[in-house]
């Protein structure tokens, strides 16, 4: 289980580390604008978690406990599975893959302090 603000941590650490480098190949008002969009996106990122957690979907499925704290590794399953039939997802001009789901999972448990174990991914 991940704490939300684990989580938010996470995700803006893949944000920093994976996504705004992309940025390098394009025109200076492109960089722009990626940097503005990637910059809302962060500071939106814990209404848009907070709206995914109230879901009745995130309630149906379990995927958050009593206390608030997320099942990251059903998370992750969930989207990578999702992910390998789908094959990509493409975001402000960016392709997402499953490579990107083992990012991002390799980062959350990094914020909660031990490697990843899970084997899906792999």
């Amino acid at each position: 289980m991940v704490k939300q603000q684990q989580l938010l941590q996470a995700i803006n650490s893949y944000i920093d580390r994976e996504v705004a480098p992309l940025s390098n190949n394009m025109s200076p008002i492109q960089q722009l604008m990626f940097g503005m969009e990637l910059g809302i996106i962060k500071r939106k990122s814990k209404n848009m978690l907070d709206n995914f957690i109230n879901s009745p979907s995130a309630k149906l499925l379990q995927l958050i406990d009593a206390n608030g704290d997320i099942d990251a590794d059903l998370l992750y399953e969930a989207l990578n599975e999702s992910m390998s039939k789908q094959g990509s997802v493409e975001l402000m001009g960016v392709k997402f893959t499953n490579a990107d789901v083992n990012k991002l999972y390799a980062i959350i448990k990094e914020q909660i302090g031990y490697e990843t174990n899970n084997t899906l991914g792999s």
